[in-house]
């Protein structure tokens, strides 16, 4: 898998830098040990993204219960409430 993806962007790279990728100009050092470093890059953001959703819908969560214990202390209302709840909170 290592071997493939540093094909890969030993490609993208020549296809960024015009051809020049082999040019003695530019020295572009691409070894495992840079796969690696990406690889745990983007592990990091999947990781981060993945506790970002997590965190939203564990809020949203919460943001719905405590509504429905609103709605629920209010009850004596009746559904009048509930149709005028709506109207009022649409965003």
């Amino acid at each position: 898998k290592v071997d493939i993806l540093l094909s890969i962007i030993l490609k993208i790279t020549n296809v960024i830098l015009g051809g020049l990728f082999m040019s003695e100009n530019i020295e572009v050092m691409i070894d495992k040990s840079y796969v690696t470093v990406v690889e745990s890059i983007k592990e990091q953001i999947r990781s981060a993204k993945h506790k970002a959703i997590l965190n939203a819908n564990k809020e949203m969560l919460i943001l719905y219960w405590n509504i429905g214990k609103v709605i629920n202390e209010n009850s004596r209302w009746g559904s009048k409430f509930l149709n005028n709840l709506s109207a009022e909170i649409k965003i």
